[in-house]
């Protein structure tokens, strides 16, 4: 049997494995094959020797009451400081790379970040998909496992692997979501704002429902915008140029609103605008379970619902959500409902006999 004089390094089953002791596994290292024969590489015998060296340092450091390394080399952990620093990263608007940061978070916690990239297999980043669905659920796993992908495309770049593990793994589209509210909904959700002393969530909900605009437009929606009739917008994720006029409702509401702010949309709590998706997302929580909504309502959802009420209506919502003239995009805004159907049988009544 061959010999090495490489710390803790054995052969397992005809294979080279670097095997993790106590100390190191303590601190988060894995113990892995380093070859797939019983040829032990130099190449292999280098990655056993940074192991070592990079683990003893982490453990030294703990020991010391020190922050250890921020991620093992040659993996996600380490790639995902690399990836942040560049030009696509940091080309993305404020909002895009607020999901990013979440998905990439994600990762870096994940037993996925501290293993080789090369050594990444598509089971393991479907173990991944699987741990995300089962505890964030079908969207949150779909934008995980994206990002997975693209920072194993930029390791591919980088010559860290040869293949993307995560580029064809077969996993099924979720379906559109297809949730809207009821003007009900909407009136329930206001009144309990009001009740809570939270006027701007009312107004915000207002708002959403009638100009069907993105919930970051909405929170930074400043007062110069605002001509008396309606709201321009310059959209935050497309950059596209949006004037939508106003409901008598939403108007009066807007007439009672305090300018305590250059934005319209001020927090009762500390007189600033909503600056944190996070803190408004948590009080929007709060006022649906005092109203008695659905958990399954969301914020995002108005837009969809203004935008299905004009399609149902037989108009073209593009100029209010700012899409391009018959993206595809906007099937997902069309929620089949009554309206839309007694729609499109008068149309068919007004064909016969022609």
């Amino acid at each position: 049997m061959a010999t090495v004089k490489v710390k803790h390094v054995h052969l397992v089953r005809g294979k080279w494995r670097w095997i993790a002791p106590k100390p190191y596994r303590a601190a988060g290292a894995i113990s892995e094959y380093l070859t797939r024969d019983d040829y032990l590489s130099p190449k292999a015998i280098e990655r056993a020797e940074g192991l070592n060296a990079w683990w003893a340092a982490a453990v030294a450091e703990a020991r010391g009451a020190r922050p250890a390394p921020r991620a093992i080399p040659g993996s996600l952990g380490e790639l995902i400081p690399a990836f942040e620093r560049s030009p696509d990263y940091k080309g993305m608007k404020l909002r895009t790379r607020e999901g990013v940061d979440w998905a990439l978070a994600l990762i870096g916690r994940s037993p996925i970040a501290k293993g080789p990239v090369n050594r990444i297999e598509p089971r393991d980043c479907l173990a991944f998909h699987q741990k995300v669905l089962d505890s964030k659920g079908p969207h949150q796993a779909k934008r995980a496992i994206t990002w997975l992908r693209r920072l194993l495309s930029f390791a591919r770049l980088r010559g860290m692997t040869a293949h993307n593990p995560a580029g064809k793994l077969g996993l099924r589209s979720e379906p559109p979501r297809e949730q809207t509210w009821t003007v009900q909904q909407i009136e329930a959700f206001k009144a309990a704002a009001i009740a809570a002393g939270r006027p701007s969530m009312a107004l915000a909900v207002q708002v959403a429902y009638d100009s069907s605009q993105r919930q970051a437009d909405v929170l930074g929606a400043a007062w110069t915008q605002f001509d008396g009739e309606g709201l321009s917008w310059r959209q935050g994720k497309t950059g596209r140029k949006v004037w939508t006029p106003l409901s008598a409702e939403t108007l009066a509401m807007l007439a009672l609103a305090p300018r305590l702010s250059t934005q319209i949309l001020v927090n009762e709590t500390n007189g600033r605008p909503y600056h944190q998706r996070a803190s408004f997302n948590r009080i929007f929580r709060q006022i649906r379970k005092a109203a008695k909504l659905p958990t399954a309502l969301r914020f995002a959802d108005l837009r969809r619902t203004a935008a299905s009420e004009v399609m149902a209506g037989g108009g073209r919502a593009e100029p209010i959500t700012g899409h391009r003239p018959g993206s595809p995009i906007l099937r997902v805004y069309e929620v089949p409902n009554k309206a839309a159907a007694r729609a499109a049988q008068k149309s068919r009544q007004g064909t016969k006999g022609a």
